[in-house]
């Protein structure tokens, strides 16, 4: 019979409340499903036994009641006599299988040949339980925990010693629970934007004006009426977009940006594609930092400058002729790298400048490139799995080692140029410091890794620090680099899959940070916001397989086919939101009518005196909403 509490906590008052309750609070909410109150019920006493010791019989019945004891050891709890009366009583009636020691001062430690704890060291336990223990119990290290700062699941040191706390409580592994956390947070999201209408409805409509404050009310009409702009989506796109637009510009919430984007979407379509003239196949394509131009690698050609808007000729970067171009990279800063099938390497520092030539075929073939934001190093992924690092200006080799056992197929620099990622033909993604080369983490994909991008702008819900990696045959996975960024101690990195297509060839975030681009090995592309990591709109849905894909500023998409043939996009659905708003002007053929007003809009805006729109949508307000906020 399942027993009313899953855990008693037993703690030191004077010592260890804190922790106490910050471990408390964390196994109520952490992989909670949305519609329970608490992922557990846990018993944890909060007054003084010492003051009352007529409290022991509630106690006692609080203990019978509990499945498991999470004891918090220390010397202060060793010597507390109602903590010790706890712990006596757990060993002499319940399983020390289900007893946790939470270590959180003094020292711990297990002598295998006596079989019982080394008590000539061990100060976090009372003497009385001599003996009590036939083999080593489960005990959780929380000493570094408890200075974390914040003391909750925000702060990574904390957040590991939990979960080796709630993994035996919920029974599962620790990256099982941990994406079930993440799952339950992503569902409770989706259910609130898409019921908040109801929500707001019956709770706070008729509280509004006495409970919150002039922002807080244009945040929850906002909200509000993105709820109901997700609702009309499949039915009346339009006016999905019209209750979108009056969300954001009541308050701009990135709900109602996110809705009025995927209306706009809808209304939109997929863009037409521009295909690019080539005489040879193109192996390869890079956007200049502007998103005007497009550099193409073609066999046995030159490599070949277009523009971005309809793919007409510039001319070419004379005189290389590159042969089989496996790589092609065209960074922020302006400089251009690409490698051949022969073992070289060329930089472009200016497209009207000679190019450098590096010559690595002592190593082997290069087969991947990327360059580090600061523009001032070059990394090359081999063929046999080594890495090596350039100066941009010199081409002198800084650093050269063995990243992998199979050849580089992915290589991308964290925008602050200190951390590299790079993925293998045997489907292992590693992370590397690039000042010392050393190995940081380390992830098993299931088949060739064929796509890795880090966030450009560090936003985004699941964390300031992803990292999105595809490969031939599984879904998209997002990882949280955050403690590498920030160079905390972390024992491994945790990811979660998208609910995506398999067989990703290539990933890229727009400049923005908005959106995510991803080739489909089958023959598509796809673009989706990452706040939710829903889809927006396929580039394109019936072309051939695709090869390679690209991202230009915010609004230009390149998509490269197996067959050589690569077409250009237009869209911007993921542009800023003044860019967005002027294809709204575009799109939207009617305005918002009263009778639309009366029904969906909720009253007037509170606060009006803050919050400016960008000029465009403050156009696109004026032309469809009458000028109301």
């Amino acid at each position: 019979m399942e027993k009313p509490y899953k855990a008693f906590i037993s703690y030191s008052h004077a010592e260890d409340s804190q922790l106490a309750a910050a471990i408390h609070s964390a196994l109520h909410r952490f992989a909670k499903p949305w519609y329970r109150l608490h992922a557990m019920r846990v018993f944890r006493d909060k007054t003084n036994m010492s003051a009352n010791p007529a409290l022991w019989p509630a106690i006692e019945q609080a203990l019978e009641q509990s499945e498991w004891l999470l004891f918090f050891a220390s010397p202060t709890s060793a010597q507390s006599e109602w903590v010790r009366r706890e712990l006596d009583w757990w060993i002499e009636r319940r399983s020390i299988t289900q007893l946790i020691l939470c270590v959180t001062g003094g020292e711990l430690a297990w002598d295998n040949t006596s079989g019982d704890f080394n008590w000539n060291t061990t100060t976090a336990l009372p003497q009385s339980i001599r003996g009590a223990f036939r083999e080593e119990p489960l005990w959780v290290d929380l000493r570094q925990a408890r200075h974390a700062s914040p003391l909750s699941l925000k702060s990574p040191a904390f957040r590991d010693a939990f979960l080796d706390i709630a993994a035996p409580l919920h029974g599962k592994s620790k990256d099982l629970l941990y994406s079930e956390d993440r799952r339950a947070r992503r569902q409770l999201w989706t259910i609130f934007t898409a019921l908040i209408f109801a929500l707001v409805a019956s709770s706070l409509v008729t509280v509004r004006v006495d409970q919150i404050s002039r922002q807080r009310q244009d945040t929850v009409a906002s909200l509000e009426l993105a709820s109901r702009a997700y609702l009309l989506l499949s039915t009346d796109p339009e006016l999905s977009a019209l209750l979108g637009l009056a969300g954001y510009a009541r308050r701009q919430t990135g709900t109602a940006e996110v809705a009025l984007r995927h209306a706009l979407a809808k209304l939109a379509g997929p863009p037409s594609a521009h295909p690019i003239d080539s005489d040879a196949p193109i192996r390869a394509m890079a956007f200049s930092p502007d998103g005007e131009q497009i550099l193409l690698a073609s066999i046995d050609s030159p490599l070949s400058l277009h523009r971005a808007d309809n793919g007409a000729v510039i001319g070419p970067l004379q005189p290389v002729v590159m042969g089989d171009v496996p790589a092609l990279v065209w960074s922020k800063e302006g400089i251009v790298a690409a490698a051949n099938s022969i073992g070289n390497i060329y930089i472009w520092r200016a497209l009207d400048t000679p190019a450098m030539t590096i010559n690595v075929s002592n190593i082997d073939k290069p087969i991947r490139l990327a360059i580090a934001p600061q523009a001032n190093q070059l990394a090359a992924g081999h063929d046999s799995g080594i890495i090596t690092l350039h100066d941009i200006t010199t081409g002198k080799i800084l650093n050269r080692f063995q990243a992998h056992d199979s050849p580089i197929s992915a290589l991308t620099f964290h925008r602050a140029g200190n951390i590299l990622a790079s993925g293998s033909a045997d489907g292992t993604v590693r992370l590397f410091d690039v000042a010392s080369a050393k190995q940081l983490a380390e992830l098993k994909l299931t088949g060739r890794v064929t796509a890795l991008a880090f966030n450009p702008n560090g936003k985004a819900v699941l964390s300031d620090e992803l990292l999105v990696m595809g490969d031939a045959s599984g879904p998209l996975r997002i990882a949280d680099v955050g403690p590498l960024v920030r160079h905390e101690p972390i024992k491994e990195l945790r990811w979660i899959p998208l609910n995506s297509d398999t067989s990703v060839v290539a990933t890229q975030f727009t400049d923005n940070g908005k959106c995510l681009l991803s080739g489909i090995a089958e023959g598509n592309a796809i673009l989706r916001q990452i706040n939710a990591w829903q889809t927006l709109m396929p580039l394109n849905e019936d072309s051939s397989p695709v090869l390679s894909a690209a991202v230009g500023n915010n609004a230009r998409y390149a998509v490269l086919s197996t067959d050589g043939k690569a077409a250009l996009y237009d869209t911007a659905v993921c542009a800023s939101a003044n860019e967005l708003c002027a294809l709204g002007g575009k799109l939207l053929q009617r305005s918002l009518t009263n009778d639309e007003r009366l029904r969906f809009i909720p009253g007037k805006r509170a606060a009006a005196e803050d919050d400016p729109l960008p000029p465009a949508c403050q156009n696109l307000v004026d032309n469809v909403l009458n000028g109301q906020r």
